[in-house]
């Protein structure tokens, strides 16, 4: 029973397809890339094709206003532009850059007419000349303007240098004055003098008055040390008030300073 299944599903199983042509997984992301150059590069070839296409209509237009111009305006009907000799506006500019010989048989290509095939050329090579001349008159005339402003720039830049410069210098020089003035003064500077001092004067109790002792000894002392002198001074000064105060005062009787002063009031 189990075998006559079995061979039954089988019998009604559908076979699967073999896949002859199986394509790798990175197939796909190459097609995908060379597709999108050829896209990009038929969109570059048509942008190129529209604008040469523009350029030319251009130049066409341009050889009509010229003919409309011309004293052959009369036999426009007799004349015949060739569309597919007609480049672009960039190489019919050009033909003015061209002599004379050259330049017409550029520019006669571009007519069909019975009679007036050369002088048309030649008269399309001359308003071209003119006006290749005329360009190349304004790009002179804007290249002489652009080295005049050059010119004009670096004078009014090295100006601005010198302008920088010469305040530094003459600082400098001022500083350099103002020391020399300053290092002279300081050499013809007057030597200090010092005064002489005055004589002083001691007070001593056993000559009863005031001793004044010569410059000598207080320069000799100076010499030595002012400040031992003063404290010299200081104690000598010292003692005499000791002495002074410790002599007994005399009760009722006059002092022996006043007793001299009287007494020489009285023998003068």
């Amino acid at each position: 029973m189990m075998v006559m299944q079995t061979t039954k599903l089988a019998n009604t199983a559908i076979p699967i397809p073999m896949r002859h042509h199986s394509t790798p997984f990175f197939e796909f992301p190459h097609k995908k890339r060379k597709q999108r150059r050829m896209l990009e590069e038929e969109q570059r070839q048509k942008a190129l094709f529209e604008a040469e296409e523009e350029s030319r209509s251009r130049a066409w237009d341009y050889i009509v206003d010229f003919l409309q111009a011309s004293e052959w305006s009369d036999q426009m009907d007799q004349i015949t532009v060739v569309y597919d000799a007609v480049p672009t506006m960039e190489e019919l500019v050009s033909f003015g850059a061209l002599d004379e010989k050259e330049g017409t048989r550029a520019s006669r290509k571009l007519f069909k007419a019975p009679v007036v095939w050369d002088e048309l050329g030649h008269g399309l090579w001359k308003v071209l000349s003119a006006s290749e001349q005329k360009r190349q008159q304004q790009q002179q005339q804007q290249q002489q303007q652009q080295q005049q402003q050059l010119q004009q720039q670096q004078q009014s830049q090295q100006l601005q240098a010198q302008l920088q410069k010469s305040p530094q210098k003459h600082h400098h020089h001022h500083h350099h004055r103002h020391h020399s003035h300053s290092h002279s003064h300081s050499h013809h500077q007057a030597p200090i003098i010092e005064e002489p001092t005055k004589p002083v004067c001691w007070r001593s109790s056993s000559f009863g008055g005031y001793v004044e002792f010569p410059h000598s000894i207080c320069n000799s002392r100076r010499s030595s040390s002012r400040r031992t002198s003063e404290d010299s001074c200081a104690t000598a000064i010292s003692q005499d008030c000791m002495s002074l105060s410790s002599s007994p005062s005399r009760h009722g009787g006059i002092p022996r300073i006043f007793s001299r002063i009287t007494s020489r009031r009285s023998n003068s």
